[in-house]
């Protein structure tokens, strides 16, 4: 059974011995005449399943079992346990120490904040605008897709573990972290987009977590924003020239702030298309992918080697000198991949104002082989 209710401001309590007890008031129309229908403590011994429109619905310590909350309306769960809540056009939700199976927005404006709780499975898709805070949970699986690239999205994950975490070419353009964890996989979806998703903030990733990738034609590609603070026996390396690079090639070049930290983001990119009207003798097809390609961040004769699944913030505590110089002193988890593409191109994409730091010759650049790392 499917209660219904417009324009009502709708209150569940509690639950006793199995059944749920709810109370509701509502203004019943006939004729031209209105009267109001208060119900207090009514009961169903199986977990109800309601459709909220146009009205507020305040569940608390209650079990349910399917909740649709559509039209302009606002949603207060605590202590709840829900099967399936689908938020549908302009809707608020706060929802604090409860559980939920599958949890979907979809068609609308939506502002929701999580504290303290389960999700299995949280999905969003043509949002016109999101504002979603998730504090202190645990997340199965989030995907967030068909975000309209100029409304507001402002998502935030903190102190929050999240098993998968999905993207898409339509996903909202920034990720903002702290001390959040991704445990399992990060998944991409290629398309005929260039859209690169920032990640930033404080994030790191379980040891066997993996980048999967689809396997279809297109692009895909995520920036992250990096910072690292450089130690030499727990002092900061302050003013020490660094540079990051890929085999013999440099893309970033610069020198750690007064308190031994520098900031930069890079672009991480995928790409399996065949070239359009090919010139004569090729390349016939972009093949690149560097999503498990080393860096090496190398300061004064300090060398360290990173990747796209390497942890942020990173504190480095070096010894005063190498044994060897040039020798990698750590080495983080890089992940596993399962892609078409195994060559290599990282774009630098941003330069930041902490930094003293400059980028690599654009006529250099121009002339460099393709598949390699490059700075922008």
């Amino acid at each position: 059974m499917v209660l219904t209710y417009e324009r009502t401001w709708l209150r569940i309590n509690q639950t006793i011995d199995g059944s749920t007890a709810w109370t509701s008031t509502d203004i019943v129309e006939s004729g031209n005449n209105t009267y109001p229908l208060t119900m207090v403590n009514v009961t169903q011994m199986s977990p109800p399943s309601f459709q909220i429109i146009d009205s507020n619905l305040e569940a608390n310590n209650t079990k349910l079992d399917i909740v649709l909350v559509a039209g302009n309306s606002g949603t207060t769960l605590q202590g709840v346990e829900i099967s399936l809540l689908y938020l549908i056009e302009d809707v608020w939700a706060t929802i604090q120490d409860s559980k939920i199976d599958i949890f979907r927005c979809r068609n609308g404006d939506f502002n929701v904040k999580i504290f303290g709780s389960e999700i299995d499975t949280l999905e969003s898709m043509m949002t016109s605008g999101f504002n979603l805070k998730i504090k202190g949970s645990d997340l199965g699986n989030l995907n967030l897709m068909f975000a309209h690239p100029e409304a507001p999205n402002n998502v935030e994950l903190i102190n929050t573990a999240i098993g998968g975490l999905y993207f898409t070419p339509s996903s909202p353009p920034v990720y903002k972290f702290d001390q959040a964890h991704v445990e399992e996989v990060i998944a991409l979806e290629a398309g005929s987009v260039f859209a690169s998703p920032l990640l930033t903030g404080s994030l790191d990733f379980g040891v066997n977590c993996s980048i999967v990738q689809d396997e279809r034609e297109g692009i895909s590609a995520l920036s992250r924003v990096y910072m690292v603070q450089v130690l030499e026996e727990g002092a900061p390396v302050s003013g020490e020239p660094y540079t990051i690079s890929n085999g013999n090639r440099t893309i970033h070049e610069g020198e750690t702030n007064a308190n031994g930290t520098m900031v930069f983001p890079l672009r991480f990119v995928r790409r399996f298309e065949l070239v359009q009207d090919p010139a004569q003798g090729g390349p016939y097809m972009y093949d690149t992918n560097n999503f498990t390609a080393p860096l090496i961040l190398k300061v004064g004769d300090h060398v360290y080697e990173f990747g796209f699944l390497t942890e942020t913030p990173l504190t480095l505590n070096f010894a005063p000198t190498n044994p060897v110089e040039g020798t990698v002193e750590k080495k983080t988890h890089l992940g596993s991949l399962m892609t078409a593409g195994s060559l290599i191109a990282v774009t630098l994409i941003l330069a930041f104002g902490s930094l003293r730091g400059k980028t690599i010759n654009q006529q250099e650049e121009a002339n460099a082989p393709t598949n390699q790392f490059t700075s922008n």
